[in-house]
């Protein structure tokens, strides 16, 4: 069984179609089982709510945690479903880590901006303003004007593509 994770809210609530205050971890400890779900385990009305690394991009959040499951299970493409549930850990996902995820995976595709806007620095700027802010290096204030740049440069090239769709 692969490992299995529960996306939760600051303060350990469900964030996803409820409001279940989940037993958290403490120190070592596991949180404690969540009451057994009673009745037919359906996807979005009764069960819980739990996620595979593959599935895990569609419904990040602010806290992550590993998850135990046992008993009944529905699968499904962007979820599994359970009847009994416990969070193991949490893991190292915070605030820096999921800028630094979102640097990354900004830096990964922005070759293909440059190479139309290689005189363009402004996207470039913003991830590095972006991973400095979560490195410690420089306020958060400093996110609002990199953040502005790039969305105007966003703008710049979605705009670019569109045309190329009227075109074709």
């Amino acid at each position: 069984m692969p490992t299995l994770y529960k996306v939760l809210g600051i303060d350990g609530r469900s964030r996803n179609g409820g409001d279940m205050q989940w037993h958290l971890p403490v120190g070592k400890q596991p949180g404690k089982w969540m009451p057994k779900i009673e009745g037919e385990i359906i996807p979005c009305q009764n069960g819980y709510h739990v996620v595979t690394g593959s599935q895990l991009l569609g419904w990040l959040g602010p806290r992550i945690f590993e998850v135990e499951v046992r008993g009944d299970q529905v699968k499904r493409d962007d979820k599994i479903v359970v009847r009994e549930a416990r969070l193991i850990r949490e893991t190292g996902w915070n605030k820096k880590t999921a800028r630094l995820f979102v640097c990354d995976c900004a830096e990964h595709i922005l070759s293909l901006y440059e190479s139309k806007y290689p005189n363009d620095s402004r996207v470039r700027n913003c991830i590095e303003t972006a991973r400095k802010v979560a490195n410690g290096d420089l306020p958060v204030s400093e996110l609002s004007a990199a953040r502005a740049a790039a969305y105007a440069a966003e703008k710049k090239w979605q705009t670019h593509r569109l045309l190329k769709y009227l075109k074709d």
